[in-house]
């Protein structure tokens, strides 16, 4: 197993892989970033240089916590914005993440959301 991974490494395909794996992952980024433009009022949008997600931050009004449980439901899963926070800051922040392939569950749950966030 050992001399496997060692030739992958030293035959250049763990580069070529690393190097598809940052294009797929900026895609997804990308048509992430694209569908949240789409979405109604003022949501922030910032993206680390590294990760697999992005942080929204949405209208004061808006409790990602309460919506959590409504979200579940319909089975958009979110990580609200509180769980990032000592003192219950950034009710109306959340994390979505671009790790998984937009498969249409995914992008059926992303279009759900904002309704479901304005409810909770």
């Amino acid at each position: 197993m050992q001399q496997g991974v060692a030739e992958f490494m030293r035959d250049g395909s763990y580069a070529a892989h690393l190097r598809r794996q940052r294009n797929e992952l900026r895609t997804r980024r990308d048509w992430l970033l694209a569908s949240l433009r789409t979405w109604p009022g003022e949501v922030r949008v910032s993206t680390a240089q590294g990760g697999l997600s992005v942080w929204l931050e949405l209208a004061e009004s808006v409790d990602t916590l309460r919506a959590y449980p409504l979200a579940l439901e319909q089975g958009v899963v979110i990580t609200p914005g509180p769980l990032f926070s000592v003192s219950g800051q950034f009710r109306n922040c959340l994390r979505i993440s671009f790790a998984h392939p937009w498969d249409t569950r995914r992008v059926e749950a992303l279009s759900r959301l904002p309704g479901l966030l304005l409810e909770g």
